[in-house]
C-alpha cells in the first residue's frame, strides 16, 4: 500500500494540471476546505457523485467509566462526520466484487 497523499502534494497537482502558479493551486485547495467546511456546518450534508456522502452526525450523551479510577464520567454529546463512499467508488476500490 503506497502512502497517503499529503495536502502539498494535492496542491501541486491541482497547480500543473490547471497550469496555475502553486498560489492560487493552494488557493483553491484552502476554498475547496472551507466550503465543505461551512457546507457541513450549515446542512450538515454534502454529496458529492461519484465519490459519496459527507454527513453530521450526533453522538448522544452517554455514561462510561474512568478506566483508572472506575468513577462514572459522562461524555456530553458531540458531532462527527460520517462518510459513505459512492457505489462507482466502491465498485473501482473493488472491483472483483459483485456490490
Amino acid at each position: 500500500m503506497s502512502k497517503p497523499r499529503t495536502q502539498k502534494q494535492i496542491i501541486d497537482a491541482i497547480s500543473k494540471d490547471f497550469r496555475l502558479p502553486i498560489r492560487k493551486g493552494r488557493a483553491i485547495y484552502a476554498r475547496l476546505i472551507e466550503e465543505f467546511t461551512l457546507e457541513l456546518i450549515h446542512s450538515n450534508r454534502i454529496e458529492m457523485a461519484g465519490l459519496g456522502v459527507f454527513a453530521v452526525d450526533v453522538r448522544p450523551e452517554h455514561t462510561t467509566v474512568h478506566p483508572s479510577t472506575g468513577q462514572p464520567v459522562t461524555i456530553p454529546t458531540k458531532k462527527t462526520v460520517r462518510y459513505r463512499s459512492a457505489r462507482p467508488l466502491r465498485r473501482r476500490l473493488n472491483p472483483e466484487s459483485d456490490e
